[in-house]
């Protein structure tokens, strides 16, 4: 958890690669100052479930359930995509999913945060510019984001 605590003082949200997401990470960053970080992150399309409506859900359901509705299903010009939205809980913590289908993609993919206000939008551009910094940690370091 010291390579998240290392991003503390920059704001208030985290982003994690998709393997990072996981209960105990989501719960580890939630107790940082008081429940005030939130989590950011790709999600693996795996037999996780979420709690929508009172009931355990995989993604695979939750898709069935949304794919076809188009009262749910927005579109995003900016980042050229299809998404719809879904509050639920993960193992206590709740969160927000993005089940979102970019340009030409046959999948969906999913985006999670613990911020139950970010917008599709928001959330989409914090994954994309701390990805950017976090981006060289998959050769072995972590950047120190006071030095830039």
């Amino acid at each position: 958890m010291t390579v998240f605590r290392h991003f503390d003082k920059l704001n208030d949200h985290r982003l994690n690669n998709h393997w990072f997401v996981n209960d105990y990470m989501l719960t580890e960053i939630r107790k940082i100052r008081k429940g005030m970080l939130h989590v950011v992150g790709m999600c693996k399309m795996d037999k996780r479930k979420f709690e929508v409506d009172g009931k355990e859900r995989n993604s695979h359901a939750i898709i069935s359930m949304n794919e076809f509705n188009a009262g749910k299903v927005r579109s995003c010009e900016k980042y050229k995509s299809r998404y719809f939205v879904v509050t639920a809980n993960y193992k206590g913590t709740p969160v927000k999913l993005f089940y979102v289908k970019y340009k030409n993609a046959t999948k969906w993919t999913i985006l999670l945060t613990t911020d139950l206000s970010l917008s599709f939008v928001k959330a989409t551009v914090i994954e994309l510019a701390v990805g950017e910094l976090v981006e060289p940690s998959k050769y072995g370091t972590v950047p120190n984001p006071m030095e830039h």
